[in-house]
């Protein structure tokens, strides 16, 4: 165990499932640790073949596990070490990266297969393999159980201790009388229970995992091969399947894929041209991203592609039909790492860069792949055994006679897969980039409603796919009035042209006379969504990064903030700011200009005046952190008349300095004996919003 884990939210399903030499009980003992195994799940039926379902789990989390039998010669056990866990599938559209692997043809028990998964252990090293894929032919010659057992559990068993194994059917599988076996071993979905339409039948079925769909069609056996739209079957349940997804990224695997020139021709052989026929355009048509197929032996990639099949029909449709200029959507490797040379050779030149294509979009691009390797190689179809064929199928830009297998890792809108040989060297890679990754960063800590600094800029990051264009929709919103501080709230849509890779959106200030308190700003993309292919589910059509929403503060004028604090929410006015409430013989606006307090009889802190020698002195203070007030000191030397002047006053500080609180000033007139008499006045006004 284990075999499949369904994502459901928030309480998925584990099934597992493991065989005795002699008629038991079934325990299954699970926790978080392997010394903390406090959940049990038991079937008190005696058999040989155990099946048992866990429920109410947590999704994406690791359980450890113990499983015991019970029978006539004593009971046995095995787990309760940190290598026998199983890990939860995540909810269901859920993100997360995720790690797969991928084999075919894999049924052999040779050197060269062991080295093959010797390799992949090595190279994945501590990390989880999330999902794991066999093509078919898992078990040569025949497909019988003791075959089976030789080339699958007693070659695999520390990667089956702890991850899920999903399989299509192979002729090998197929083709002896030995169909029982195949689907007796395995535990496949069938009711959907995993995600997707249901099937019924486990010999073609779906499954999610998180933001990945898996597809596994059935290329080998009578009657699914042979099927046709309208007919009920596998062709008509694939097309409602992929009309009901809303994955981000789609994966189908099948033994006979639709296009080789490995140990088998498509051109010719029966099993790959009826998979090009109704399959391969409803997978292009409603956006799968990558093909995987066996069966030949040997590892063929090819470009990202599109059209080349028969259109629904059983028209024509062999390699000599294959127009680059017309099938080919990007007709380069893929690769930003490097290129396969003529010799088959990886190097680290020749990257023309990843495959870009849009997400949610149908006919935007596939990625056919043969992967069919994994336990033994046989001459090109032409019949050559050069490392190199010859004459590869024209879709096809890397094909290789070496033993490997494909190690796939899909992490937000990149899919990067990498075949790696029995020497566990790099063979070949490809990087698919789908959609793009948008997220809002603020570029201001915060702001306010007063003073220069009137607006607020807001920086959408994008990454991924930046040669596409995107429509990024947004909103602008915060806890004010809408018409009062934002006017009116924006909403709207920011459209990316080809290549750019980011977009600022700049909030500009709407003054007003609202005390009200401390707001923010909210900055948060929306998701936007679209049909793939025809009649089918929406589905995003770009990716939220971690950053999707973003705030800043935004503050009322200091003046503001001081009467909401004191008074509460209000509109300001120039009679508000005259009042004395408390009756100290101070207005607000001086209490609150002075450094006074609401409540306190604060006549001491009007300005004095007295007179030195000839000057006339006026004594006040002025409090630094007021940005949204002016003291200003005039004189004149007739009240009646007005005629107020600043020209004749030296304002100059009369005590320490404080350039960010309060501070003693001095404002003189000279008034000598032969001058008239003069005035002083103290004029402290608000700064107009």
């Amino acid at each position: 165990p284990p075999l499949w884990r369904c994502p459901g939210e928030p309480n998925p399903d584990g099934v597992h499932r493991w065989r005795t030499d002699y008629n038991s009980d079934t325990i299954l003992r699970y926790g978080d640790a392997p010394g903390n195994l406090t959940q049990t799940a038991s079937i008190a039926e005696s058999v040989t073949d155990h099946t048992i379902t866990l429920t109410g789990l947590t999704p994406f989390t690791q359980y450890y596990y113990q499983i015991e039998s019970t029978n006539e010669g004593g009971s046995d056990s095995a787990g309760t070490d940190t290598t026998h866990y199983f890990k939860t599938s995540p909810s269901p559209g859920a993100r997360s990266p995720a790690r797969i692997w991928v084999i075919g043809d894999s049924g052999t028990t040779s050197t060269d297969k062991m080295n093959v998964y010797n390799a992949y252990r090595t190279r994945t090293g501590s990390t989880h393999t999330d999902a794991w894929l066999m093509l078919g032919d898992n078990a040569y010659s025949s497909g019988t159980d003791s075959e089976f057992q030789a080339a699958v559990f007693d070659a695999y068993p520390e990667l089956l201790r702890n991850t899920v194994l999903w399989s299509c059917r192979g002729n090998h599988e197929s083709d002896y009388g030995h169909d029982t076996v195949y689907t007796g071993i395995h535990h496949f979905p069938t009711a959907g229970e995993c995600g997707g339409v249901a099937s019924n039948t486990e010999l073609y079925y779906s499954f999610d995992h998180g933001n990945i769909h898996f597809i596994s069609l059935n290329t080998s056996g009578p009657g699914d091969i042979d099927d046709f739209p309208g007919n009920g079957g596998m062709i008509d349940w694939l097309e409602a399947d992929l009309k009901a997804t809303d994955k981000d990224w789609i994966i189908a695997y099948m033994h006979h894929g639709p296009y080789t020139k490995g140990s088998h021709n498509s051109d010719t052989e029966d099993r790959h041209i009826k998979s090009r026929h109704y399959m391969t355009p409803l997978l292009e048509r409603y956006g799968v991203d990558l093909v995987l197929a066996g069966h030949s032996h040997s590892y063929e990639r090819s470009m990202l592609i599109n059209g080349h099949h028969s259109n629904m029909s059983t028209g024509d449709s062999t390699s000599s039909n294959f127009v680059i200029d017309v099938h080919g959507v990007d007709t380069g490797n893929g690769s930003t790492l490097g290129s396969v040379d003529a010799s088959g050779n990886f190097q680290t030149s020749g990257a023309s860069g990843s495959y870009e294509k849009p997400l949610a979009t149908g006919a935007a691009g596939t990625v056919y792949s043969i992967v069919g390797a994994s336990g033994k190689l046989s001459s090109w179809s032409n019949g050559s055994t050069n490392l190199v064929n010859p004459a590869p199928h024209p879709v096809f830009i890397v094909n290789l006679r070496v033993m490997g297998s494909m190690l796939i890792n899909v992490d937000g809108n990149s899919l990067n897969a990498q075949y790696v040989d029995q020497n566990n060297d790099i063979r070949d890679d490809f990087t698919i980039i789908k959609g793009t990754t948008v997220q809002v960063t603020a570029t201001d800590d915060s702001f306010g409603e007063f003073g220069v600094d009137d607006t607020a800029s807001f920086t959408l990051i994008r990454t991924g796919a930046t040669s596409l264009a995107e429509t990024i929709h947004y909103t602008i919103s915060g806890s004010a009035t809408p018409g009062s501080d934002y006017t009116p709230i924006l909403t709207g849509s920011v459209s990316y042209s080809s290549g750019e890779t980011s977009k600022v959106i700049t909030v500009t200030r709407v003054a007003d006379d609202l005390a009200e308190g401390g707001e923010s700003l909210i900055v948060t993309l929306e998701a936007s969504q679209q049909i793939a292919g025809t009649g089918g589910v929406l589905r995003d059509r770009y990716f939220l990064g971690s950053s999707a929403t973003d705030n800043a503060t935004l503050a009322d004028s200091p003046s503001q903030h001081w009467w909401f604090n004191h008074f509460g929410a209000t509109t300001l006015n120039q009679t508000l700011w005259e009042s004395d409430t408390d009756n100290d013989g101070l207005a607000h606006l001086m209490e609150y200009a002075l450094g006074g307090t609401v409540g306190t009889n604060d006549i001491g802190l009007l300005p004095t005046h007295q007179l030195n020698g000839n000057a006339f002195e006026l004594h006040y203070q002025k409090n630094n952190a007021l940005t949204d007030i002016t003291y200003t000191v005039s004189s004149t030397t007739d009240l009646s008349a007005g005629g107020w002047t600043t020209e004749a006053v030296t304002t100059t500080l009369d005590g320490p300095e404080n350039p960010t609180g309060v501070e003693s000033y001095k404002a003189s007139v000279d008034v000598p004996p032969t001058q008239p008499k003069r005035f002083l006045r103290l004029e402290i006004t608000p700064v107009a919003p």
